[in-house]
């Protein structure tokens, strides 16, 4: 009988332990259900947040592009200033190089209306010794007829003296004669100094003449040169422009890449544009140059993907589509609180 009891009480003892091992299986089995339920609602999380990921990822890639193709856009601007300044450059040394010409030119046509002057003053001195030479040809002339006449009266009034009159008006003939070639060949001086007169004279208003065209082509010459100077300027301040929006094309591409899906999500609705004032100064100040693709409330959207908003104390010239703007202020959640904005003349 006591074996019997103790048989089963051990038979007792074995249940229990197998009940309580059943009770200890069936909590494993519970703890691993709801386990397996924390894992799929963990796993189902996790989708969601890929999907939300992989959207963010998308935004993130077209605001990407859209700078790049900012770049692209400043990039082709730049070589087209480039262009315009190897442009102006060439215009600038041509038009230098007529300028050197023309200067050349107007040198020699100066230097020749120096020989021209003297060349005429000679001739000036010539035709006055002439006429000194001829006048007193004259003069020696009229002393000659002079003397035949005082000759003659000689004869007449003093047969006696026949032969020293007659020697007398031998000589005076003589004197005649050499009086009246002296005359002629002062005349015929007379004659070539005033020919030489008319030639230079005729050679002096040519000259003049040339030294006038010449004064034309070299004030159209430095009329020319100041155009292309002009140009050069000009194509000098594009070029400028080109780089500083290159410059805001660079810092669009690292403020895009920085703000992330934040540039984005603003981009969502007009009615998250918050205009934080012009003292701000929690949030990190910025500044660029970029163009504007949409107006909106008390603010634009710009290129590089961010929203640039103003208030009464922002300081703002009128703003369209299109526009190439400066702006200075603070940055916050992807929306630019400006304080100057400035449109670029280009």
């Amino acid at each position: 009988m006591t074996a019997a009891l103790a048989v089963v009480a051990q038979a007792r003892a074995l249940v229990q332990a197998k009940q309580a091992e059943s009770g200890k299986a069936q909590a494993a089995v519970n703890f691993a259900a709801a386990q397996e339920k924390a894992a799929q609602a963990t796993f189902n999380q996790a989708v969601s947040v890929f999907n939300n990921a992989e959207t963010e990822e998308h935004r993130a890639q077209a605001n990407l592009n859209t700078a790049r193709n900012f770049f692209d856009v400043a990039t082709t601007a730049l070589k087209q200033a480039q262009d315009i300044l190897a442009v102006a450059k060439r215009q600038l040394e041509a038009a230098q190089k007529v300028w050197d010409v023309a200067n050349a030119a107007f040198e020699a046509a100066t230097a020749a209306e120096i020989l021209t002057r003297n060349a005429l003053h000679q001739a000036q001195a010539d035709f006055n010794a002439a006429s000194t030479a001829h006048s007193e040809a004259q003069n020696a002339h009229n002393i000659a007829w002079n003397n035949v006449q005082a000759a003659r009266a000689v004869v007449d009034d003093a047969k006696n003296r026949l032969l020293d009159a007659k020697t007398k008006t031998a000589n005076a003939q003589n004197a005649l004669d050499l009086a009246t070639q002296d005359n002629d060949n002062a005349q015929t001086n007379l004659n070539i100094a005033d020919s030489a007169l008319t030639a230079a004279q005729k050679a002096l208003e040519e000259a003049n003449a040339r030294v006038g065209e010449l004064r034309i082509t070299y004030n159209k010459a430095k009329d020319a040169l100041g155009a292309a100077k002009y140009d050069y300027t000009q194509a000098t301040n594009r070029l400028f422009v080109a780089q500083a929006a290159k410059a805001a094309a660079d810092k669009a591409i690292a403020i895009a890449f920085a703000q992330g899906a934040a540039s984005l999500n603003i981009l969502e609705g007009e009615s998250t544009y918050v205009f934080e004032g012009c003292l701000s100064l929690v949030h990190p100040a910025v500044s660029g140059t970029v163009q504007v693709t949409k107006l909106v409330p008390s603010g634009a959207q710009l290129s590089s993907g961010h929203v640039l908003s103003w208030g009464e104390c922002t300081t703002k010239e009128t703003v369209n589509i299109g526009d190439i703007v400066y702006y200075e202020g603070s940055i916050a959640n992807g929306v630019i609180s400006a304080n100057r904005v400035a449109v670029v003349k280009l």
